[in-house]
This record gives C-alpha cells, sequence and structure tokens, in this order.
C-alpha cells in the first residue's frame, strides 16, 4: 500500500462520500493494493481496542446527572451503526452530529453552526466543547465555546468537576 493513506481520501469519507465510491480512483491507480483499500471499510472496526480509558465512565456520570451531552463527530455515515454497536456508552448522547451524514466537517463553522442548531440553539458560550483535535478547539474557540483540549480522562473528569457537571 501507498505509504500516503492520503489524509484526503480519508476525509472523502468524512465528507459523506461512500466507501466504494472512494476506493474507486485508489483502487484503479493502485490494482495491487484492492484487498487492502477495501479493508479500510471491511476492517474499520479493527482499529478500535475500546474505549479510551475512562471516557465510557465519564459518560455515564454525566448521563446519571442528567447533564445534556451531546456530539459532534467526523465519521463516514456508513461506519456511524457499527459504532454504536461497538460502544454503547454513545447511546447516552441525547444526539451525534456525523460529518459523513451532513457532508460537513470539523473545523467547518458550517457543522459548528448546524449542531447548534440541533442542540436548540444555545449560547455557545453555555457549551463545553470537547475534542482532541487542535483545529477543531481554535475554531469552537473563534465561535465563542468553552472549550477543553482532550489529551485524557482524568484531565476532562477534572475540567467536569471544575465546570460544575459532576
Amino acid at each position: 500500500m501507498p505509504t500516503c493513506a492520503p489524509s484526503e481520501w480519508h476525509t472523502g469519507h468524512d465528507r459523506g462520500v461512500s466507501f466504494a465510491d472512494n476506493a474507486a480512483p485508489l483502487i484503479e491507480k493502485y490494482p495491487h493494493y484492492e484487498p487492502q483499500i477495501r479493508a479500510w471499510h471491511s476492517r474499520w472496526a479493527d482499529m478500535f481496542d475500546g474505549y479510551i480509558t475512562g471516557t465510557d465512565r465519564l459518560v455515564e456520570m454525566l448521563h446519571g446527572r442528567e447533564v445534556p451531552i451531546y456530539g459532534l463527530s467526523n465519521m463516514p455515515a456508513e461506519i456511524w451503526p457499527q459504532m454504536l454497536g461497538m460502544f454503547p456508552a454513545l447511546l447516552r448522547f441525547r444526539e451525534v452530529v456525523v460529518s459523513g451524514q451532513i457532508g460537513m466537517i470539523k473545523p467547518d463553522p458550517a457543522i459548528f453552526h448546524y449542531t447548534r442548531t440541533r442542540m436548540g440553539d444555545p449560547d455557545p458560550c453555555d457549551v463545553l466543547f470537547i475534542d482532541d483535535a487542535p483545529r477543531n478547539i481554535a475554531m469552537a474557540d473563534a465561535l465563542g465555546y468553552q472549550t477543553h483540549l482532550f489529551t485524557g480522562a482524568a484531565r476532562l473528569e477534572s475540567e467536569l468537576i471544575r465546570q460544575g457537571l459532576l
């Protein structure tokens, strides 16, 4: 397989391009790697080994306190149902906006506006946006959200306590 699994190829999935449509030109260019290219879809679940330690506990604690939890994920639409089966804590979210379902990705401001509308249009300063990508945090900051750069569950738990959410 080419050493450059192009990020723009992966981003296409996140924007809503199907795995089949996205794979076709790559398979045409690298036919000898067709099984590996197709594995990006068929073996997607193999890339995940479970929750980041402690995050499922935090979701359950927030849910137990009736804190509304929403999600915003850059994720292929075709994979989302599989993720719900693999990670039941995701079912605790009131709603999750999946980029591949709506054709927008973070950090585009449009996806933040769309998500806020889905949440009932709260003031951004009343929303704690948590993400592991600095570019997404920077956009959320620019849009007026409270933010937390996720680096692990312990640090997030401290922030949730500081915010009075736990």
